[in-house]
């Protein structure tokens, strides 16, 4: 039996089981459910990972990675700044996301032969934008310094689309 099939067989007896273990550990005020969340990402994580996508660069993909990283965090630098400057408008942050998002789209219009990826790529930027849009204000509300957020997610996002996203000549 390949080792897929024996992840997925295992998996939700594996979350049940886990389930159970923070169940007890809640009621012996060990851990909380609150702090359980990580245990849940390394469960549904490991076999993404094993078997979807791998976040390990491999051959050019080593050499995208800083120049990724470098690029959106001067983007998310800038979004900051203009999301949440001095005057800055009360949906700025959203409105800068759905500009890039729409922009991809019109990318795509122009040359639907060369850049039909997008289409498909365009949920998961729009899913990896709300997860690290709130994990940016999370930072903003208790830093004040919207940098410390952006270079944060930069980095966990340019890595992300390094490693993942295709390569077009």
């Amino acid at each position: 039996m390949n080792r897929y099939l024996v992840i997925s067989r295992l998996r939700w007896p594996a979350i049940l089981l886990l389930t159970g273990v923070i169940a007890l550990l809640d009621q012996a005020n060990i851990l909380s459910w609150g702090r359980a969340w990580p245990l849940y990402l390394i469960l549904f994580g490991l076999p993404l990972d094993l078997f979807v996508t791998s976040f390990r660069p491999t051959g050019l993909r080593w050499a995208i990675v800083p120049v990724e990283i470098a690029a959106v965090a001067l983007a998310f630098t800038a979004e900051e700044r203009l999301a949440r400057g001095i005057g800055a408008p009360r949906f700025a942050y959203t409105l800068i996301k759905l500009a890039f998002v729409v922009s991809l789209l019109g990318a795509v219009a122009l040359n639907l032969s060369k850049l039909f990826f997008l289409l498909i790529v365009a949920p998961v930027v729009v899913v990896l934008f709300v997860f690290f849009g709130f994990l940016n204000r999370a930072t903003f509300v208790r830093t004040r310094a919207g940098a410390v957020g952006a270079l944060g997610a930069a980095v966990a996002l340019g890595y992300a689309i390094a490693v993942t996203f295709p390569m077009v000549d």
